[in-house]
């Protein structure tokens, strides 16, 4: 056996050993992004999403269709009152039927003045420069907790909040 060859072999080897270990080791590591919504925010989300589900004034506002009593201001103003006064976060809301597939069908966008089925213009409200955070609900029919049962000509509906701070 040729020891000359050998050793050639392991010296590449080792070589490129430490060449991997040196990039390795030298390229920054990418920091992990990961968005955590604050913990006040956590509880205002969780308590107006609870009463969408629980809360048969707001469900049936929620179901609602456009233009009936009052909708969608009822939602924003159920919203309004979720968040209290004194808060530092803003919001808009957005109000999807969905499909038997699950896809948002039909959306009503409701941010400050604005109600609108304007995707584009309702993008346009949020904040650029500020963290956006989302939350919803899926709110479905039957609702056999309502009396009398919500069922006839009502579909399921999504309600999604956007926050961000003031």
């Amino acid at each position: 056996m040729d020891k000359r060859g050998f050793l050639k072999i392991m010296e590449a080897v080792i070589a490129i050993i430490l060449v991997f270990s040196v990039v390795l080791y030298i390229l920054p590591k990418a920091e992990k992004v990961t968005f955590k919504i604050p913990p006040d925010l956590e509880l205002i989300a969780g308590t107006i999403l609870d009463d969408a589900q629980n809360d048969e004034e707001f469900r049936k506002c929620i179901l609602k269709n456009k233009g009936e009593d009052n909708y969608p201001n009822c939602v924003r103003t159920e919203v309004e009152r979720g968040i209290g006064t004194g808060t530092l976060w803003q919001h808009a809301e957005k109000i999807c039927e969905l499909n038997n597939n699950g896809a948002e069908i039909n959306c009503m966008h409701i941010a400050n003045e604005i109600n609108t089925d304007d995707e584009t213009l309702f993008l346009q409200t949020l904040p650029k420069d500020k963290d956006v955070y989302t939350k919803s609900v899926t709110v479905k029919v039957p609702d056999i907790t309502a009396d009398p049962p919500l069922s006839t000509g009502i579909v399921n509906k999504q309600l999604r909040i956007f926050f961000w701070s003031k």
